[in-house]
Order: structure tokens, then sequence, then C-alpha cells
């Protein structure tokens, strides 16, 4: 329901621009001809059929009734024009950019529209019949009783579009939000502020922050944070966030203007004799930053979570930083270590009946740590050397050793039950196996939780309802005084009840993980605001069931009643990660392939952007900072491991060199292990 608010007046019922002609209008037609330019000019009535207005900027412009068929407006800026009842037929409108016009009871018949942004538009009414769509960009548009009959579609967003009487093109009528537009139409009778908003979000082409100082990054980054206008979807999420911030209970940050947001707003402002409003204005949001910067704080939300973890990465590569930077854990509000074990391809190689240190049945890193880093010993293996610095530190440790194969060996994806807790009798021993042994050495290792598994849904669904977990988590309680933990995959793609039973893993384990992973929230955006991430978190739908996808996160917690933890809380640097945040690698290695089939998605190369790493961490807190059952979290990765990559395959012996566009944040000086710093201070601080 993006922008919803802004379109109550842009959009629903138009009129924001004067309807009198000016007395310059011959004037402006020859400015407009000439210089190709007349932004917020007002050209109602004009006939203007068959101009060549390529590139045009009209922003803002008054064009209502004008005679526009068959003009050239490729490329065009229309963000913000009155267009109402103006006769388009034959225009080409391609790449033009339209956000937040009105084209209310417009004539688009046989337009062509490829790549036309009509975002937050007013398209009520209008004519689209035989137009040509080819990504054509609807999301958050008003098409109510919009005719679309016979047109030629190739492809379109209309991600929260309201339809209501709309004829789709193969002549369905289409009723889904006639009681949210009368909802709307209610709000402003009431007398509901509008305003336009016109070039909201990031800036395309707005240059890079240059890190150097992680601190001066995140200042910088929030200094020039593009705040939404208040009256849309996303200006409404701040403004709660602003006040849960202060102290006030604005209701969830959900983007909905209602009854509590409004009064806790309102307790706000009178408490500074400032006058009480119905509806939000911009100078609201200026109010409340103002009130947090009077009393030095950051704007950014908080959270007083009791579990703060962070990852290192133990592979089968000596990696500096693994050990040597742990001890500054403690300095960004972070309060325990996950050592992420990955077994990768080497389970079931190891004799099982050697004692339990280096080996559980899949290999913990055993590569000898360099003077340097503090250890200097070859009789002391990389896990042990992280919980003996964590443990110095003052952490607690999170064991996680990652059972998944790949390489030469197909498995474990596609093992049977049998095979998963029995073993194969090739490559993979089994978990009844493995799991105690893993239990023993996290009780020698000292480890306050261990990490079951996580992701075994994947291997097969039937893995976490199995009742041999009975059997297997009783003995590995026998082994491991600490508490158990699961990492349950949640993604958007699958049901995630049909993974559940009576008396599955996640139900006997003491602490509930859960990988927050919904893909493709923004279609194929690669541009964007923390706070539109925020609210397509909050508005995504389940692919498989058709719930919402956060209210379904909600009842799956609710059905087990124990902390919760965010693991495996991901902020790839890549342009887009919003849309695969479970991507935490470059994916470099397909660079140039063509005619491989992940090419145009998830594996694609990617840009990188420590921008979009900042955006989504800020956009997480938003989303999670005011949910109840989040009980913690765990940030992925404090350091690289072995997660380097060289583009296009280069052997590169230079790490400045090397790519990095992964979610390897925090020995990176991009400001976003201060931004998690700053969340997680001490809430004290914060109280009215």
């Amino acid at each position: 329901m993006s922008r919803f608010f802004h379109l109550i007046i842009c959009a629903l019922f138009g009129g924001l621009f004067s309807l009198a002609p000016s007395p310059a209008v011959s004037g402006s037609i020859t400015e407009l001809l000439n210089t190709k330019s007349c932004p917020e000019c007002d050209l109602s009535g004009v006939d203007l059929s068959g101009a060549d207005l390529v590139g045009s900027d009209l922003t803002g412009a008054n064009l209502r009734g004008a005679n526009l068929n068959g003009t050239q407006l490729a490329a065009a800026s229309l963000g913000g024009a009155n267009l109402q009842g103006a006769d388009l037929t034959g225009a080409e409108l391609s790449r033009a950019d339209a956000r937040g016009a009105n084209f209310r009871a417009s004539d688009l018949s046989n337009t062509k529209l490829t790549d036309t942004d009509f975002r937050g538009a007013n398209l009520s009414g209008a004519d689209l019949r035989f137009s040509r769509l080819s990504a054509t960009d609807f999301r958050g548009a008003v098409l109510e009783n919009a005719d679309m009959r016979n047109a030629v579609v190739e492809s379109w967003r209309d991600r929260d579009a309201l339809f209501c009487q709309t004829i789709d093109p193969a002549g369905q009528e289409l009723n889904r939000d006639c009681e949210r537009i009368a909802e709307l139409r209610a709000l402003t009778k009431e007398g509901f502020g509008g305003g336009r908003d016109l070039l909201r979000g990031s800036v395309p082409g707005r240059p890079p922050i240059n890190p150097g100082d992680g601190e001066a990054a995140l200042t910088e980054y929030l200094d020039r944070k593009p705040w939404p206008r208040a009256n849309t979807d996303e200006g409404i999420l701040q403004i709660q966030t602003l006040l849960r911030t202060l102290g006030y209970d604005p209701g969830p940050s959900d983007g909905y203007w209602g009854r509590k947001t409004n009064e806790a707003l309102n307790a706000f402002l009178v408490e500074r004799d400032l006058e009480p409003a119905s509806s939000p204005s911009d100078e609201h949001i200026g109010a409340l930053r103002d009130e947090i910067a009077k009393r030095g704080w950051s704007t950014l939300p908080k959270m007083d979570w009791e579990w703060r973890a962070t990852s290192v990465k133990v592979g089968p590569l000596a990696v500096a930083g693994e050990t040597q930077t742990i001890p500054a854990i403690p300095d960004f509000g972070l309060n325990m270590l996950t050592i992420d074990v990955n077994c990768g391809d080497l389970i079931g190689t190891q004799d099982p009946t050697a004692p339990v240190r280096r080996y559980t049945g899949c290999r913990i890193g055993s590569v000898p740590v360099a003077d340097e880093q503090g250890v200097g010993t070859e009789t002391i293996d990389k896990t042990l050397s992280a919980a003996l610095f964590a443990k110095e530190a003052g952490l607690k440790i999170n064991l996680k050793i990652i059972i998944a194969l790949d390489g030469d060996n197909a498995g474990p994806i596609g093992l049977t039950t049998d095979e998963f807790f029995a073993g194969d009798g090739m490559f993979y021993p089994g978990y009844s196996l493995i799991g105690p042994r893993i239990a023993a050495y996290a009780e020698a290792l000292g480890a306050d939780i261990l990490t079951v598994g996580a992701e075994f849904g994947n291997f097969n669904p039937s893995i976490e309802t199995d009742p041999r977990w009975s059997g297997t988590l009783s003995e590995m309680r026998t082994k491991f005084s600490g508490l158990l933990k699961y990492d349950f995959n949640f993604t958007n793609g699958d049901d995630p009840f049909e993974r559940t039973g009576p008396n599955d893993l996640m139900s006997r384990v003491d602490v509930l993980g859960i990988n927050v992973f919904p893909t493709q929230i923004l279609g194929t955006q690669t541009d964007y605001t923390a706070e539109e991430v925020a609210l397509a978190y909050e508005r995504a739908r389940n692919r498989a069931s058709g719930e919402n996808y956060m209210e379904s996160l909600r009842r799956f917690v609710s059905l087990y009643d124990k902390p919760t933890v965010l693991s495996e809380m991901s902020f790839p640097t890549w342009e887009g990660s919003a849309n695969f945040a479970f991507r935490g690698t470059c994916d470099l290695g397909n660079f140039g392939k063509s005619d491989w089939p992940f090419t145009l998605g998830p594996l694609r190369p990617k840009v990188t952007s420590d921008e979009a790493g900042r955006i989504l961490a800020e956009a997480y807190l938003l989303v999670f900072a005011d949910e109840p059952w989040v009980t913690g979290v765990d940030y992925l990765y404090w350091t690289t491991g072995t997660y380097y990559q060289t583009f296009r395959g280069e052997q590169l012996s230079n790490p400045a060199e090397w790519v990095d566009c992964a979610s390897l944040l925090f020995e990176k000086p991009n400001g976003i292990k201060e931004m998690v710093r700053d969340a997680h201070s001490s809430r004290q601080q914060y109280e009215r």
C-alpha cells in the first residue's frame, strides 16, 4: 500500500494544480518547443499533438485537457504533472517519468508505455485500451475504473496498486481494493493533508560515501539520508519510529496512519505547546528529529535484545582477523560470538572414533594460526583459538557447525530421512553419530549455545518433523550442558507450516533461530530507501500460501513460545541486495556467462555498494526493532573468513585488489558496525 496517503490527494482526486489558463500560454509553448523545458508551466487545453517533446522537462506542469495525440514524450519528466482529461492517443511515453502524475480520465489508448514509471500516479478512469505495456511500473498507482481491455502486455509491476472496477487486458473486472479506496476518500473528507512527493528516495548518480572512517561514514549517510515526505507511507513509518524512540507508543511500525499513531503524535505535540493535528506533516518529522538531536541521540531505532551476536567463519584456510579482532566485538554493543564452522565437503573424512577436539565427523579448521595473530602454535586449531579470544573478551559462545556438502558430492541435499540420521554408507556418516560428537565438542569448548543445525528442511522437508529427533537430542543433552538452538529458513517461497508437527525439531530445542530471507520483495529494483525496504517486508506475501509474510512469521514463532533469534542477519553490500538478502557472495564467477541460467537472477554478478548494505541494515532495524518476539540477533560476519573473491577468477595476491560485496561488514569502515552499535546502545538513555 505504498504511498497511499500521498495518493489520496495527488492520485485519487487530482486537483492539486491551478485549472485557470495562464495568460502566457503561448509563450510557454514556444519556450517548451525551443528548450524542451517548461516545469510548472500552465499548458491546460493546449494543442501539442504530434510535437517532438522527447526528453522534455514538464515536472509539475498543468496539461489538463491538453491535446497530446501522437506526441513524442519518450524519456520526458512528467513527475507530479496534471494531465487530467488529456488526449494522449497514440503518444510515445516510453521511459517517461510520470511518478505522482494525474492522468485521471485521460485517453492513453494505443500509447507505447515501455519502461514508463507511473509509480504513485492517478490513472482512475483512464482509457488504456490497445496500449502497449512492457516493464511498465504501476506500483502504488490508482487504477480505479481504468479500462485496459486489449492492451498488449509484455510485463508490468503493480505492487500496492489500487484496483476497483478496473477492466484488465482480458476483460475481467478487478475489485481488489474498493474498500481501501473508500477509506481513503473518507480520510480526505476529514481534511487529511496533501502535497506532492516528486523526487523522493535515493538520488541516482549520487556520489558514494568515501568510507575511510566508519563513524564518519555513518554520520554522512544519516546526514544526507533522503527523508521521505510525511504524507507517504514511508514518512508515516519514520514518524512511528521516531515517536517510539522518544518513548511514545504509536502502534506497529507499518506505515499506516491510524488512531494510535495520531494520538502518540499529538501527545508529543501538546507536551511542547504545539498544535495537535489530524494528519502528519513534514514539520512534524522535523520537530521529532530536532527533539532527538537535542538529546544527542541517533534517529536509528533502538533494540534492547538480550542476545547480540556476530560471527566468525572458520573454514579450511587461515584468515587473519578471525581471532585478532574478536576483542573489539564488545565495543559495538555485542555480547556473543558465533563460531561458524563450515564443514563443506569434509564430512565423514575423519575417523569417527578420533578424540573429540579437532574432529567431530567434519573437520574443524586446524590450520596453524600465525604468530602475529597472537596464538602462534600448531597445536591449537582456529575454532579453539576463537573461543579463547571470545572468553577473554567476556563474550558468550554459540557454536554453529554447518553441515552442507557441495563440489563432487551432491548431498546431503535430497537425502532421505534414514540417510540423514543413519548415514548413507559413503560420504555422510549420519546426524545420529555427528550430533552427539558435536555436542561433546561444544561442551569441551565451553560453548553456551550449540546450534544443532541450520536449514535441514532444505535437504529434505521431512527431516525437521522426523520422530528420531527425540532420541538424538536427548543424547546430545547428556553431552552438552548449554542451550540447543536450531535455525529455521523462513522464506516467502514455500509454506513454513508444512514443515511443522507435534514433535518437530523446532519444538524440541531451547532457542529458535529464524533466517529471515524473503526474496524479490522489490521486484528488480536496485535503487530504494530503507523505508521502502522495511514496508516491502511488512507487506510482502508468501507466494505459496498467499499469507502476509510478517503475519505468517509472527504466527510461526507464536507456535513455539520460546526465545527467538534473528539468525544470519545479512546485509550484502551489492546493489539490489534487498531482493536477495540471503545471497552473501559476489558471484563474480558468472561474469560474462550470457547463457548462465542465473545471470539475471540471484547469482548474477553483483555491483558492489556499501550504500546498499547501509540501507538494508537500517531497513532491518526499522522492521524488527519493535517486534516483541525477537530475543536476539546474529549479524554476519565479523570478519571475512574465506569469503573474499577475485574478479573474473583472477588470482590476486594483494588483498587491496580483492573484490568484496558479500555480507562482510564488520571489518570494513563503512558505518554499518557503528549503526549496529548505536541501535544496541543502552535504552536507558532513551527513556523520557
